[in-house]
Parts: structure tokens; C-alpha cells; sequence
């Protein structure tokens, strides 16, 4: 029998590679049809693309599999190298025609898979890098405030930020004086004050009932001192009512500012609420701006393929889990035939182009569909999986597993515990959960049992 790796075809097979022999002498010399000798004159040709392309587990398989590989002729076509390597890395010499089919389908679905991961991460990243550049803008922003602020505070400009964010809350102008010299216009810890006083920085104006400041630099360097030495130096309502309730003097006032009458901020009031605000932004937009870096690195760090090969493709991939998914569907298509549905396909092509695992119409034209799951990842991965609703009147997920486990722990499509469920048991086929999900009106419904009874016969006659 000539398989493409039996001792007659590796003798014609070398005399070929060595352009030893045309195609149309190899019948006579090595007793064969002209049929079979075109055949292994292709799986020749595969071969040396093999060997050229391939890395070196794949051509170990490739020759291995024998006139099998013909089943891959598509991507042998396409040139897609980078998929023959994949599904030729998981056969042996085993693998099946049928397998072969369903480690392209497993392909097509790993590289949606692969896809759809890429764009989320190409979402992602866009997303960060605008709001990175939102951020840097609003930065600008900011900066351009302070500095109008700056140009707005004269001589506060000798002191650091953090002191000259205290001048701007507490000191303005006194409107009567042509000088323009500094008051308070918010009132100060009273121990702060008093220790001002005592020292010549503040003195009371009883003709402008106002506490000027007589000397700045005297005013800062004691702010300096109390801040250093962690004293109190703003006002607080509490302390001071505490301090005075058993004193001589009045009650204490709850409003911390003086009245503005002939009192007048260092900046606009507008300026200077966005000054006691503008430190608080920084802070924020600094922690916004490190995580938006950090997230730009990270969408630009990550490996798409190696993790969806890591997390779910391998699983897709794995002819163990290739073999109990051509197991299960072949149980579930015979369940069916058992149900009375006479006519059971398999990789029925529906019309948007996807492809059902098992799908089974019976004498009322119902027809009913079933999406074998081998694996849990397999399972959670699946986002096509309500383009075929509109194609059935029952849709069913099934494995020798329970499936219904998983789909619990699926938050982003709820939906899905909605659908019927089927567990294959040893022999036996049952219904876990009955299908609960919407159906619209099959349109295509003589078309789609016409592929489904296509399938069939394709499956009885070639096997696949």
C-alpha cells in the first residue's frame, strides 16, 4: 500500500528529490498506478517546503504522517509556515485525516482568539497613551497657573512654595495704606500670634482694626521655627474655644477669616482658591501620571501570543484534548440519531461561515445544535458562540465534564448559563440543563439541513 512513507514511496520519493526520474516512468519501475505516483510527486514537493520552512519537530511529524498531510494542502497554498509548524508540532504518525481537519479548525481558532486579545491590548494601550497625553496637558495647565500665581505674589517669591502657599492664605494688602502693606486676613494659631507680636512681625491697627505685618522676613523665619519644632500655626476653632473658655476674653469667633473690608488678597480670589487647591492636583496628577506610565510599559511589555498560547491555545492544541473532542462529538451525534433526529452533521458550515461541531435536524425540520467543549479553557474562551442561535431552534454546550461549573464563574456573559447542557457519561448522553435561550426565526432552514445532510454524507463517504 502506498502511504507516502512506506518502503516503496521513500525509493521513489528519493529518486525524485534527486531529479533522478520523471513522474510518468515511476509506474513502470516501481509497479504502481500513475495516480499514486503524481500523489507522492505532490507529497514530495510538500516535503521539501517542509524542510524549508519548518522547524525540526515538524518535519519529524510531517514524514511521519505520510500522504495524511495532504489534508493541510490549504496552508501548504496560503504559505502560512507559521501555522503548519503549529498543528504540525502536536500530530504523530496516529493523527488522523479527521484530526488533521480539526487541528485547522482549532487554528482558526486560536488565531480569533489571538486576535481578539490583540485588540483588547491595542485598546488598552491606546487608551493609556491619551490619557497619559490629557494628563501631561492638564500638567501644563497647571503649571502655567502656578507661575501666573508667582508673577502675582512680588517679594512672597524669595520663599519656598510651601511658605508662600501659608503667605497667600493667611496675608493680603491693606486697601488704606498707599504702600500697600501687608495684613492678615485669616487668623492664626493664637499662640503663633502672640509670639508674633512679642517679636515685632504683627502689631494691632486699632484705627483699621486690622493686625498689620510689620516685618515679613521676622514673620516667615518664626513660621519656619513652628513648623520645624511641628508647633501650631494655623487656626483652629476647637483649640482656641478650648483655650479661652475659662479666660476673660470673649467667645471666640468660628469664622477663621477677618473681615475683607480695606483687605485684599495677594491674587484674585479665583487665583488664590485655585492656589490652595493646586498642590492637591499636583499630588493627584503625579499618582495618575505614574500609573498611567505604568500601564503604557505594561500594554507595550505584553506578549499576546505567548500568553493566550500559555493560557488557552495549548489547551486547543493538545491532541489529547483533539481526541476527546472527535470522542464527544461522535457520542453526542449518535445520542442524537437516538432522539429520532435522522439526519446528524458534523462541521455543518453555516451561512455567516461558522462551523458547527454537531448539528441534527429530525423530521419536523428542528433543528437542534451541540458545541463540544474538551476543555474548561475551550469553554470560557468561545465568543462566537451565539452566532449559530439564529441557526437553530436548540443550542446545546457539551462535554464529559460539567460544564455548568464553569459557566457559573463567567462574569462577562452571564448569558451563557442560559443554554441547554449536555454531559457525555461513559456511553450515555444526558441533558444537564435544558436550552432557556431566545431563538429568532431560522431563515435559511431548508439550506441549513441541506448542508447538514451534505456533512453527513461527506462523513460516511471520505471519513472526515
Amino acid at each position: 500500500m502506498i502511504t507516502g512513507n512506506d518502503p516503496t514511496s521513500i525509493e521513489v520519493l528519493k529518486e525524485l528529490d534527486a531529479q533522478s526520474i520523471r513522474v510518468r516512468d515511476i509506474p513502470a519501475k516501481y509497479g504502481i498506478t500513475i495516480d499514486q505516483s503524481k500523489k507522492l510527486s505532490r507529497y514530495g514537493k510538500m516535503l521539501c517546503l517542509v524542510n524549508e520552512h519548518l522547524s525540526e519537530i515538524a518535519i519529524t511529524n510531517a514524514k511521519a504522517l505520510g500522504f495524511k498531510i495532504m489534508a493541510l494542502s490549504d496552508l501548504f497554498k496560503q504559505e502560512d509556515w507559521e501555522g503548519l509548524d503549529d498543528i504540525l508540532s502536536a500530530c504523530d504518525a496516529t493523527t488522523t485525516r479527521d484530526t488533521l481537519k480539526r487541528l485547522i479548525d482549532a487554528l482558526v481558532s486560536k488565531r480569533e482568539t489571538i486576535d481578539y486579545y490583540k485588540s483588547m491590548a491595542e485598546l488598552r494601550l491606546n487608551g493609556t497613551t491619551i490619557k497619559k497625553a490629557e494628563l501631561e496637558k492638564k500638567a501644563e495647565r497647571l503649571k502655567e497657573l502656578k507661575e501666573s500665581i508667582n508673577a502675582s505674589m512680588g517679594v512672597l517669591n524669595n520663599y519656598d512654595d510651601a511658605t508662600k502657599k501659608f503667605l497667600l492664605e493667611h496675608i493680603g494688602l491693606n486697601g488704606e495704606d498707599s504702600s500697600n502693606s501687608y495684613v492678615l486676613i485669616k487668623r492664626l494659631d493664637s499662640g503663633f500670634m502672640k509670639r508674633l507680636k512679642a517679636i515685632g512681625a504683627l502689631k494691632y491697627d486699632k484705627r483699621t482694626y486690622s493686625f498689620l505685618v510689620r516685618d515679613i522676613d521676622l514673620f516667615v523665619t518664626e513660621l519656619e521655627k513652628r513648623v520645624k519644632k511641628n508647633s501650631y500655626v494655623y487656626w483652629d476653632y476647637e483649640r482656641e474655644y478650648k483655650r479661652t473658655e475659662n479666660s476673660r476674653y470673649g467667645p471666640v469667633l468660628n469664622d477663621p477669616y477677618y473681615s475683607k473690608s480695606n483687605k485684599q488678597s495677594l491674587v484674585g480670589d479665583g487665583l488664590l482658591e485655585q492656589m490652595n487647591s493646586i498642590e492637591e492636583e499636583y499630588k493627584k496628577l503625579e499618582e495618575e501620571m505614574k500609573q498611567a506610565e505604568k500601564e503604557v510599559r505594561q500594554a507595550k511589555k505584553e506578549n499576546v501570543s505567548s500568553f493566550i498560547d500559555a493560557a488557552i491555545v495549548s489547551d486547543a492544541f493538545s491532541a489529547r484534548d483533539i481526541k476527546r473532542h472527535a470522542e464527544i462529538q461522535n457520542k453526542v451525534g449518535r445520542w442524537l440519531f437516538s432522539q429520532g433526529y435522522t439526519g446528524v452533521g458534523f462541521e455543518v458550515t453555516f451561512p455567516n461561515g461558522r462551523r458547527g461541531d454537531v448539528v441534527a435536524f429530525n423530521d419536523d425540520k428542528k433543528i437542534i445544535m451541540v458545541e463540544v467543549k474538551a476543555s474548561k479553557s475551550d469553554f470560557t474562551g468561545d465568543r462566537k458562540w451565539q452566532d449559530y442561535l439564529e441557526y437553530c431552534d436548540e443550542f446545546y454546550f457539551c462535554s464529559d465534564q460539567d460544564l455548568t461549573q464553569w459557566a457559573n464563574g463567567i462574569e462577562e456573559n452571564l448569558s451563557r448559563v442560559n443554554a441547554g447542557y449536555l454531559i457525555v457519561d461513559g456511553r450515555s448522553t444526558q441533558v444537564k440543563l435544558e436550552d432557556c435561550l431566545e431563538h429568532p426565526e431560522i431563515e435559511n432552514r431548508d439550506k441549513i439541513i441541506l448542508n447538514i445532510a451534505t456533512s453527513s454524507a461527506k462523513k460516511m463517504i471520505y471519513g472526515y
